[in-house]
């Protein structure tokens, strides 16, 4: 299986590969730009209250220090910006994995449809090549 992230359309150097990309079995794209989505969702003062209540590990990891550096709305940045956004926060949280989880666990509707569409294209490559299927999920 190849994931690509959900940016790679809109590139210029994908219109070469888009014919292949959209009929091969093995290839999907992200749900969201990572980096975008988690500073789109955690911009919101209501959401990064409930990212520091239930997930951060850091008790000193505040709003200012979040977005200090990216005092604007979404709109104002291009994807370098949101992708040294999530460095910055995630080298102060020393954990990408409670990024992803409060992400995912947000956005439970799309996350389940990206994981039945895997494991959907999944089983369909292991079909071809005898090998395990995974289980459903959701």
């Amino acid at each position: 299986m190849i994931l690509l992230d959900a940016d790679v359309p809109k590139k210029t150097e994908y219109r070469s590969w888009k014919k292949i990309v959209e009929t091969a079995d093995n290839i999907m794209f992200l749900p969201v730009e990572i980096e975008k989505g988690l500073f789109i969702l955690m911009k919101d003062h209501k959401n990064f209250n409930k990212f520091q209540k239930n997930y951060s590990n850091v008790n000193a990891f505040n709003y200012d220090i979040c977005f200090n550096e990216w005092p604007l709305g979404s709109d104002s940045y291009v994807s370098i910006d949101f992708k040294h956004w999530f460095a910055h926060v995630e080298k102060i949280l020393g954990d990408r994995n409670i990024l992803f989880r409060f992400w995912m666990e947000e956005n439970q509707e799309q996350t389940d449809s990206f994981l039945v569409e895997f494991v959907r294209k999944f089983c369909v490559l292991a079909e071809r090549a005898e090998a395990d299927f995974l289980p459903a999920t959701v």
